[in-house]
């Protein structure tokens, strides 16, 4: 949870398998994690390894040969730590981190379906500059602060009026046919992969009725 009252973290040291490291908290690293852990390609352990290697700025951790060769053991101490590293950048888990209940060895993570921080990259890029004068290639802010500004977007900025699009009920009744049909045009334009109006998409691009 975001609170004014709170201050910059205090580094703290972490250690693993005999490396010891700061845990990056900017809010880049953050957004790798996120996309890693909604990577469909990668299985659990890979996620394990890249989220620990993302957040120590230790390659080690990518190394294929290094994580399978890990026992049990190792491979849980590896994922607490991770989960630890998890609850610490993202705070209360805003960023829809969830914990696997199941005991998995990695939490997962839900996609929003109205919002994308990849799809919607160059978006949220140009709401930033709009709103706050702020650039985020050369940004430096943590997550939890990335999170609060990104919420506080007004509505005139060009993310949040897409956002609007995609939640946006569409309209019933007699004489809205126009309304409803622009509305499905324009969620199927700037639908988010995998969801319903993107696959009506896909489905007009390749000739379907």
């Amino acid at each position: 949870m975001f609170k004014l009252t709170d201050e910059r973290p205090i580094e703290r040291e972490y250690t693993f398998d005999g490396r010891s490291f700061f845990i990056k908290r900017d809010f880049k690293t953050a957004l790798r994690v996120v996309e890693a852990l909604q990577d469909d390609d990668l299985n659990d352990l890979d996620k394990v390894g890249v989220t620990l290697a993302f957040f120590s700025d230790i390659d080690d951790f990518l190394d294929v040969d290094y994580l399978y060769y890990m026992t049990d053991d190792e491979i849980k101490a590896m994922a607490d730590l991770v989960n630890e590293l998890l609850t610490e950048v993202f705070g209360d888990l805003e960023a829809n981190v969830e914990y696997d209940l199941a005991g998995n060895p990695m939490p997962t993570v839900k996609k929003d379906a109205s919002y994308d921080f990849t799809h919607d990259a160059e978006y949220i890029f140009s709401s930033f500059v709009q709103a706050y004068d702020i650039d985020l290639l050369s940004a430096d802010m943590t997550w939890l602060e990335f999170k609060a500004l990104f919420q506080g977007l007004p509505d005139d900025t060009i993310v949040k009026k897409i956002i609007d699009i995609r939640v946006r009920k569409l309209p019933t009744g007699k004489g809205t046919g126009k309304e409803r049909k622009a509305l499905i045009e324009a969620k199927r334009a700037y639908a988010l992969p995998g969801t319903e109006y993107a696959d009506d998409r896909e489905e007009e691009d390749d000739g379907g009725w």
